[in-house]
């Protein structure tokens, strides 16, 4: 029973401290000690970040990174196809943040290049309170921005700025598809860390996208900074 086994956890130290029966990561023979045929995962180092990198069966456009081990669980334990588009709309629907990574050329620039000048939605004087033109303009700009590769980058990204993107009607097509044609150009390198030669690349956001996205305007104080 669950209550059991949240006892379990509560007063265990670590892993084993849980009895193998009632916790089956612990059981050699349990499906998530034993990955799915259709899939193969990887840990990799990128950027001085760890990544978990599935790929699957066929020849899918992309593979998907995650950050998270127990995003990887929950992937094991819930889907069934283990269909690199499955994987993709299962982490989509959830909010889960993750990546679409093609191999290219390693690089220094680890960070997007900036698609906008900085400053989210401009700046406001001393006192100023949005009303329903804002919030108009707000929309009007989000939405363009979102109409490029930004919006694929925003569904991925996860949370609220996931959840604004699907708002401003970005497709999951737009994921599916992969990386931009020009993500070399404008995306984000995450480099193997252990390897000279060897990166990752996708689309990502920006500082200033996500301050677009949330709708962040910034208003002046009376203190100088």
């Amino acid at each position: 029973e669950l209550s059991t086994f949240f006892s379990y956890i509560k007063a265990s130290n670590s892993v084993g401290d849980i009895p193998v029966e009632i916790y089956d990561i612990r059981q050699e023979m349990s499906d998530v000690r034993t990955l799915p045929a259709l899939i193969t995962l990887q840990k990799e180092d990128l950027n001085g970040t760890t990544h978990y990198i599935i790929r699957t069966a066929g020849n899918p456009p992309f593979e998907v990174g995650l950050t998270s081990a127990v995003s990887i669980l929950e992937i094991i334990r819930r889907l069934r196809d283990h269909d690199i588009f499955e994987i993709c709309t299962w982490l989509l629907n959830s909010g889960i943040s993750f990546k679409t990574l093609i191999l290219g050329p390693r690089s220094a620039r680890r960070y997007p290049v900036a698609a906008l000048p900085h400053g989210g939605l401009g700046f406001r004087p001393p006192g100023y309170t949005g009303d329903v033109n804002d919030y108009h303009a707000y929309l009007a700009f989000r939405n363009r921005l979102l109409s490029g590769f930004v919006g694929r980058a925003a569904l991925m990204a996860g949370g609220l700025v996931a959840r604004l993107a699907y708002g401003g009607n970005v497709s999951y097509d737009s994921v599916f598809y992969g990386p931009s044609d020009n993500v070399f150009d404008t995306g984000a390198s995450f480099n193997v860390d252990r390897e000279s030669t060897r990166a990752y690349w996708d689309d990502c956001l920006t500082d200033n996208d996500k301050d677009v996205i949330c709708g962040v305007y910034r208003v002046a104080t009376s203190a100088y900074n």
